[in-house]
Formats: C-alpha cells, sequence, structure tokens
C-alpha cells in the first residue's frame, strides 16, 4: 500500500504569515524609522563622529595642531548647516606619539565610541599600530599624517594617506631639474634609509640624459662638512637632497653660503625658514611646496585661515601644522558631502576614490581613485624669502 506523508498545512501557513509580515516589517522600519537607527556606527541624524589619534602632549606636541586646526573648520562648517544636516564631531585621542597606547586608544574610538572612521591619525609606526583592527572592524582610515609609502603602495581598502612620500617628491623633482638642468651634472645627496634608497632610483629615472652622481649619508652620521666637501669636489650644475627634517637641516646648515642651486623636498616648506638657515644658504635653495605658506597672505585659503582663527579661537597662534589641519579637515569633508545623505563607510570609501582634479581653499590638485590613495602627489618648485614665496613651477604631477 502506498504510503503518505502527512503534511502540516496550518504550520506552513503559520510560517508563509511569519515572511510575509517580516517583509512588510522590515519596509515599514526603513520607511519611518529615524535616521541613524539602522545607519553605520557614528552616524546618527543630526551628526556624524570621527575619531583621530595625535600627540596632543609629550616632545612631539606641535603636531596637536593639527587636531586643532581641523577641528576649527569643522566648528565653521556646522556652523553653516553641516553636512547634509549632520553636524561634525572629532573625538580627539592623546597618543604620545607611541604606537602601543595608539593601539589601546583606537580600539576604544572604534569599539566602545563606535566613530565612524578614523580622521588624519599622526605618524607611521602609531597608525601602523592600529591597522589590523581597523581591517578586521571594517573600519577607514582617511588621510593619514604620514609620509611612508606602505599605506599606499600598494593601496589598502579604505586606508588613505596625506603627505607626498620621498618618491613622489623625487619624481617632481627629477621632472623639474631635468627640465631646467639639461644634461648638465647633478649630485643627489639622500639619507641611506630605504624610502630614500627608493627616491633615489625614481630621480635616476627622471635624470638618464643628466650625468648624475650619488651621495649617500649613512644614518647617524654627521659628516656633513666632508659630504659638502666632496659636492664641491664633484662640480655639480645642481644639487638635490633628499631626507627627514632633522638631518636634512644639518645638512644644510653645513653648506658653503654660495654656490648651485639645491632642491629639496617638502619637509622643508615652512614660512620660517629663513630663521632655520643662513639668508645666503636660502637663496640657494628651492623647496617642494604643497599647501600655502602661513606668509602667503594673500592667498585665499590662508585669509580664511585667519578668519577662522580670530572667530574661533581668538587665542591660537597658526602654523604650518594648523594650516595642515584646515586641509586635510576641507579634504574630507569634501569625501562626506559627496557620499551623500545615506551614508555608508563603503559610501564613504567609493567617494574618495573618486576625486578627481578636485581643489578645495588650501589643498594642491587631488587626484584619487581605486589604486591611488596618496591625496598630496601634486606640488610645485618653490623659493621661501622672509615675506613671500615665489613659484618657480606650476602643480607637477609625482603619482
Amino acid at each position: 500500500m502506498q504510503k503518505f506523508k502527512m503534511v502540516n498545512h496550518s504550520k506552513r501557513i503559520e510560517l508563509l504569515g511569519m515572511k510575509f509580515w517580516g517583509f512588510w516589517l522590515t519596509m515599514f522600519s526603513l520607511m519611518v524609522l529615524p535616521a541613524g537607527i539602522l545607519a553605520e556606527a557614528g552616524v546618527e541624524s543630526r551628526k556624524i563622529v570621527l575619531g583621530t589619534h595625535q600627540p596632543l602632549s609629550g616632545p612631539m606636541k606641535n603636531y596637536a595642531q593639527i587636531g586643532r586646526g581641523a577641528s576649527i573648520y569643522f566648528q565653521y562648517l556646522n556652523d553653516q548647516g553641516g553636512i547634509h544636516g549632520r553636524q561634525l564631531f572629532l573625538l580627539q585621542r592623546d597618543d604620545r606619539f607611541k604606537p602601543q597606547r595608539t593601539l589601546k586608544l583606537v580600539e576604544e574610538l572604534v569599539m566602545k565610541d563606535r566613530v565612524f572612521a578614523l580622521f588624519s591619525g599622526i605618524g607611521t609606526e602609531t597608525s601602523e599600530s592600529a591597522m589590523p583592527l581597523l581591517k578586521s572592524q571594517g573600519v577607514p582610515h582617511f588621510f593619514i599624517g604620514s609620509n611612508a609609502r606602505r599605506f599606499t603602495e600598494p593601496p589598502r581598502h579604505g586606508i588613505f594617506s596625506m603627505l607626498p612620500t620621498p618618491e613622489v617628491e623625487a619624481r617632481v623633482l627629477g621632472q623639474y631639474v631635468n627640465s631646467n638642468h639639461p644634461g648638465e651634472k647633478v649630485i643627489l645627496w639622500f639619507r641611506d634609509e630605504p624610502e630614500y634608497k627608493a627616491a633615489s632610483k625614481e630621480i635616476a629615472q627622471k635624470l638618464q640624459g643628466n650625468p648624475l652622481q650619488f651621495l649617500p649619508s649613512k644614518a647617524g652620521s654627521s659628516q656633513f662638512k666632508a659630504e659638502w666637501e666632496a659636492i664641491q669636489a664633484g662640480n655639480p650644475r645642481a644639487v638635490i637632497a633628499l631626507g627627514p627634517y632633522a638631518p636634512l637641516i644639518k645638512f644644510l646648515r653645513a653648506a658653503d653660503v654660495s654656490g648651485t642651486p639645491i632642491y629639496t623636498g617638502n619637509a622643508l616648506a615652512y614660512s620660517s625658514l629663513w630663521q632655520m638657515l643662513d639668508s645666503r644658504i636660502i637663496n640657494r635653495l628651492r623647496v617642494l611646496t604643497s599647501f600655502p605658506l602661513l606668509i602667503e597672505s594673500n592667498h585665499p585659503g590662508i585669509r580664511l585661515h585667519r578668519a577662522l582663527l580670530r572667530e574661533y579661537a581668538p587665542d591660537f597662534k597658526p602654523g604650518r601644522w594648523s594650516i595642515y589641519g584646515h586641509s586635510v579637515a576641507e579634504l574630507m569633508a569634501e569625501v562626506l558631502r559627496r557620499s551623500g545623505r545615506d551614508l555608508t563607510r563603503e559610501g564613504a570609501i567609493r567617494s574618495a576614490e573618486n576625486l578627481k582634479s578636485w581643489r578645495g581653499k588650501l589643498m594642491p590638485p587631488v587626484y584619487l581613485d581605486r589604486n591611488q590613495h596618496l591625496s598630496m602627489s601634486f606640488l610645485r618648485v618653490s623659493r621661501i624669502m622672509p615675506t613671500k614665496v615665489v613659484h618657480l613651477s606650476e602643480w607637477l604631477d609625482g603619482r
């Protein structure tokens, strides 16, 4: 005899009913629940919360100007109505430039404070310490304050950097020197460290038509006088000097007060450069610049920066790093603006990757895409004088 399987029709009807009502309840919640209940962490109906780690105390506390400059700009935006009706909040944490401390602070920002994204964390090792955590939680870090290529070459998903790498600087300097010293001998002084060794190869690529002599300077070396004697003996028509700020300044202070032009990177782009070096050396010096310097008083971005400080922080003294903070905040605001009202982390990443030739009030041209996550890749060759900056080139592409 054929056996028939008993079917519980009432249970099936009940399940179908649950699915039916579940579908409509979901649709109803999407239509009527207040914005923010179903949104990303750090995004509510009236606010967006970002987090940052910076050295607010200790020997590197000068970088605290960055967070201050950014916060002032965000305050200005909030008074204009925010971004898509949301106010921007920046939670600043003092990492004291210590990687282990940074990791703990970032964990609190992500897991406890539930920030939408990290923004403008300062330092290479400090920022690197939090990378595994950010990756595991799907939290982007927009515009790290570091010139290390490890964050952008190759690009990491959701990780964007701000400062030009030594290789970007080398490509720009190579272009300019090749055009202005065709066929002439060039001596390249560089700090004998991995980042600057890689940059020296980029210089060599750009100067294939020039006799090029390499002069690596060992890390920890203080034989700068001897290095300048070697340069004089080589009789170049131009000198390129690449290295971190501290050894670079020491190297330049050992230079003769007269001689061939010296081309160097963005590390020395300070309005107060004339106070750091002999004026006769400054006359020989050509520096890569990005955002405008404080002495460029007629620049629209500098006028806005000074006006914002008068309005929101009248006792705060502006400087290179407050301008930088304003610049990077302006860039972050543009990413959020392009992301629309339905803000998600992935949407913000896509918006950042679609910035093509964007110019703010302070930033150089910004080109970002899926393969290009470095914001400052366009630079100018400039002369920094006591009361003004003379730009010797247009924006040069270092990508």
